[in-house]
């Protein structure tokens, strides 16, 4: 029994447990696994769930961090659904794919992202969403929804008693009863249907607006149906905007170009001085604003009538100074804002914003009497050739009694601020210090005018000025408008009769005056140079290196011309002018020749300095020249075979001419291309004995003999100086050769290798430019000889011409036997088996008189020429034949062979060289000299 009651227990209890449900609280990321409904997992700080998430009633997400929660499919929760409530909706982003399907009494504190539409019928009332909420599809808030936010959807439905704090972007937009939104709205078309609803903004659409409630900003919309008359007239419009149709506010923007100040430049501080205030609608103020624009007129000193302005276009007031001086003019808070600065016509023309103010007023006019004409800009130390009038124009109120008072006169210096002492010439006398007033010697008429003839003043210095003028009195005074007295610019070369090109020399810049004299207040604004080549006329366009020693790391290079008017605009800085002089200014020009100089100011307070003079530099030289030469060779006599060859005593020919190519360089080493012309100095086609030395720098003990003997040059005009050597005498350029003698001593072969040396005489111009690898200032002591090295390249071997005895009967021609040998390497005599070259000729030989008793007439003829065949005569047919006395006429005599003469040897051993001989025996048969014995044989 007691069992039973047990069981029974634990029964009843689970049947009243089972059907309750509990709320699940889900905190991510770190829960996400937990998550209902699709499979769920973290990436960083994304939770990404695949499918549909499904949320019981109360069910709740709370944060660790701030997360991104997306969801692939539907999003759907339960009433009472909490999220994040208590954080910042910028802690969670919640990105669904598909529909939101959402309960009552939510809380959402996160930015939502629905691709599908927010579903909601008779569901979602009283929730509170904090946080952007943009829809693709559309978007349905329940009854009594709070939303703290911006909402984007393609149609947003509002329910009644909701209230809403953000914007509102749809293509359509329906408002229930008692909404409030507090922002504005963007659409195509919109209901507002309650009458108690309040859109506390703008609303701006492209459609139409059916009105039913209260909008509290503009409206501006394509149709507008106030049916409530909640919006005020004068806030609807349709206009169209900067973003396109209805966008922007009813009351379009006012575009304001610049605003403008017009009035007097000189104010008297007995009256007033109007100012004309214009809002510009474009560049040259034409047009003027046609709506209300304000601003305040700012003053540095005196009074305004009034200062604080609203108006259409233009208005005025005045100004007024009881001391003289200036005021500065200007404005402030300008509504609206201009897109250009202020400007400020002064006396017509645009200056600077200020009036001066002066006692009295008198005005200071060029030539004229009834209108004010400025005084335009003045030459230095020139006089003013036109009369100046000084007149009382002040108002009645203010005009003096002036007849019969003295004027006096002064400059005022604004730029620079202050005048230098003895610069002011009145009437031919020089006044000590010009800022002070002095007495003109001239009165005042009874109309209050006094005229300072023309002629009779003269500024001596530069700048911008003005014309001070008072009566003797102090009961008025007055002054002109400011003008530019301008100098011009003397250019001074502390420079040589001959200069090197590279070399900084001493320049200077003068401002001075008409009458010679330096203008000291001359400070440069916007220096030109124009640099003209004078000589040679031909030739490359240099640059003349503008720099300072006091002024590290900068320089100018002006380029210079031929002719053309173009000027280089150079840095202003490196001419350190001071009292109207550069300081330590210097230049170098690149070139070889000679240029000038002229400077100028561009823009000195507007206008141009204009140069004095035009300053000639130079000449100028190289300074060193660079010499290289071509790599000619000794080319082999013999190239027939494989071993080329030469024999001493035979003259060997250079394969090209010796060429020097002379380039001109300045102090920088770099090529200068204008030595040409006049401009060259160097005569290399003169030579002097000396000049050009052949050495021989071989093995062999003699030195060679140059074929021929006395060398000349020839000079290319073209480009770079060229330099040939060539024979004297010849215009064919003949090859140069040279002649290895032929001694009596056999010397073994040698490689022939010579070296031509030029002198420095020679390589030096009558301005003492010479050849230098460098620049170096003596050039006495660095002038150097210039070499053509290593000229080799022949193989030249000690040789001989042998011949044999030759005898046979009178009846029958004689051959001659003949060979080449030459002196080889291990001292040795040897057939020179390389030489298929030497040539032969029967009318080289003759009777070797000394040794005979025969007369030249007494022998036969010879006859027979051939080439030498690997250092042989090919056979006995192919050489030279004495013809046959005839029977009976017996002859024996020497024979010799006069060529080739390099062929000689000292064959008896006294020291000279001989040409080869041979015995020629006609008649009784002597036999063989090789042959000791012979007999006959018998089997």
């Amino acid at each position: 029994m007691g069992y039973f009651f047990r069981i029974t227990l634990i029964l009843l209890l689970c049947s009243i447990v089972t059907p309750l449900s509990w709320a699940a609280k889900y905190t991510l990321p770190s829960g996400a696994s937990k998550l209902p409904g699709g499979y769920c997992s973290v990436s960083g700080s994304d939770v990404n769930c695949s499918g549909n998430l499904i949320f019981g009633n109360k069910d709740s997400i709370v944060l660790k961090q701030p997360i991104r929660l997306n969801i692939s499919g539907d999003f759907t929760f339960g009433n009472g659904f909490e999220v994040n409530a208590g954080g910042q909706a910028s802690d969670m982003n919640i990105v669904v794919a598909g529909n939101l399907n959402p309960g009552n009494n939510a809380i959402i504190n996160a930015n939502l992202t629905v691709s599908g539409s927010v579903n909601s019928v008779n569901n979602d009332n009283n929730a509170t969403m904090t946080g952007n909420i943009v829809v693709s599809g559309n978007l349905n808030l329940g009854n009594n929804s709070t939303v703290i936010g911006n909402i984007t959807a393609s149609t947003i439905n509002i329910d009644g008693n909701a209230n809403i704090t953000g914007n509102l972007t749809a293509q359509n937009i329906n408002v229930g009863n008692n909404v409030t939104v507090t922002g504005n709205i963007k659409t195509n078309n919109i209901n507002i249907n309650g009458n108690n609803t309040v859109i506390d903004g703008n609303i701006n659409a492209t459609g139409s607006v059916n009105n039913n409630g209260t909008v509290t900003g503009y409206v501006n919309a394509n149709q507008v149906n106030d049916n409530g008359n909640g919006i005020d007239d004068d806030k609807q419009c349709d206009l169209d905007g900067p973003d396109g149709p209805n966008s922007g506010p009813c009351t379009p923007s006012i575009a304001v170009d610049h605003y403008q100040l017009s009035f007097a430049g000189t104010g008297y501080t007995c009256g007033q001085s109007s100012v004309q205030i214009s809002a510009c609608a474009n560049n040259s103020c034409s047009s003027l604003v046609n709506q209300q624009t304000s601003l305040t007129l700012t003053h540095s000193s005196g009074t305004l009538s009034n200062s604080n302005l609203s108006f259409t276009g233009s208005t005025s007031v005045n100004l007024s100074k009881s001391t003289s001086g200036q005021v500065l003019l200007g404005i402030n808070n300008a509504n609206p804002s201009p897109s250009s600065a202020l400007t400020c016509i002064v006396n017509g023309s645009q200056n600077t914003c200020q009036v001066e103010f002066v006692e009295g007023g008198l005005s200071v006019s060029w030539g004229t009497t009834n209108t004010v004409t400025n005084i335009p800009n003045q030459a230095s130390q020139q006089l003013m050739a036109t009369d100046i009038v000084v007149s009382n124009n002040a108002d009645a109120s203010c005009a003096a009694n002036l007849s019969g008072k003295t004027l006096q006169v002064a400059i005022g210096c604004s730029q620079p601020a202050s005048c230098n002492s003895n610069m002011l010439q009145l009437g031919g006398s020089t006044i000590n210090n010009p800022q002070s007033f002095i007495n003109s010697g001239l009165t005042f008429n009874t109309n209050g005018q006094a005229v300072i003839p023309a002629n009779t003043l003269r500024y001596d210095d530069a700048g911008k000025i003005k014309l001070l003028v008072k009566d003797s009195a102090d009961l008025a005074s007055g002054s002109s408008n400011e003008f530019v007295v301008v100098p011009t610019l003397k250019v001074v070369a502390d420079i040589q009769a001959v200069n090197v090109a590279g070399i900084n020399f001493g320049l200077s810049m003068l401002a001075i005056g008409a009458q010679g004299v330096i203008t000291p207040n001359y400070q440069p604004s916007q220096l030109k140079a124009l640099v003209h080549k004078i000589t040679p006329d031909a030739g490359r366009q240099g640059q003349l290196v503008f720099s300072n020693t006091q002024v590290t790391g900068e320089s100018f290079v002006a380029s210079v011309n031929n002719g053309e008017t173009t000027y280089s605009l150079v840095t202003n800085s490196l001419f350190n002018m001071n009292l109207g002089q550069s300081v330590d200014l210097q230049a170098y020009y690149s070139e070889a020749g000679s240029i000038d100089l002229q400077m100028i100011d561009d823009n000195y307070f507007g206008q141009t300095v204009a140069a004095n003079n035009v300053a000639s530099i130079g000449r100028f030289t190289p300074a060193y020249l660079g010499v290289s030469s071509n790599s000619p060779k000794l080319i082999n006599t013999c190239t027939s075979d494989a071993n080329q060859f030469s024999y001493t005593g035979q003259r060997v020919e250079l394969d090209d001419h010796p060429m020097l190519t002379i380039v001109a360089k300045n102090a920088l080493g770099e090529n200068i291309q204008n030595y040409i012309d006049g401009v060259q100095k160097l005569t290399p086609d003169n030579v002097e004995a000396g000049d050009i030395v052949f050495a021989d720098t071989s093995t062999f003990s003699e030195m060679p003999e140059v074929d021929p003997s006395v060398v000349n040059s020839q000079q290319s005009s073209v480009g770079d100086l060229d330099v040939f050597i060539k024979p004297v005498d010849d215009t064919t350029m003949a090859p140069i050769g040279i002649t290895y003698p032929k001694l009596a001593m056999p010397s073994i072969p040698f490689e022939g290798r010579i070296q031509i040396d030029f002198s420095a005489a020679y390589l030096t111009d009558s301005d003492g430019v010479c050849y230098e690898t460098d620049y170096a200032p003596d050039k006495v002591a660095d002038c150097q000889i210039f070499s053509i090295k290593n000229i080799d390249g022949a193989n030249m071997r000690y040789g001989r011409l042998v011949m044999e005895n030759a005898y046979g009967p009178e009846t029958e021609p004689l051959s001659l036997s003949m060979m080449t040998q030459y002196y080889n390497d291990s001292a040795k005599w040897a057939i020179n088996t390389d030489d298929s070259c030497t040539v032969f000729d029967a009318a080289d030989t003759q009777l070797d008189e000394v040794h005979s008793q025969y007369e030249p007439t007494d022998i036969p003829t010879r006859s027979g020429s051939g080439t030498f065949s690997a250092g042989k005569s090919t056979s006995l047919s192919d050489s030279i034949t004495i013809a046959s006395p005839g029977e009976g006429n017996q002859l024996e005599f020497p024979l010799l062979l006069e060529q080739p003469d390099y062929l000689f040897f000292d064959w008896d051993g006294d020291g000279t060289i001989q040409p080869p001989s041979a015995i020629i025996t006609f008649g009784q048969y002597r036999g063989n000299d090789r042959i000791i014995n012979w007999r006959e044989v018998f089997n």
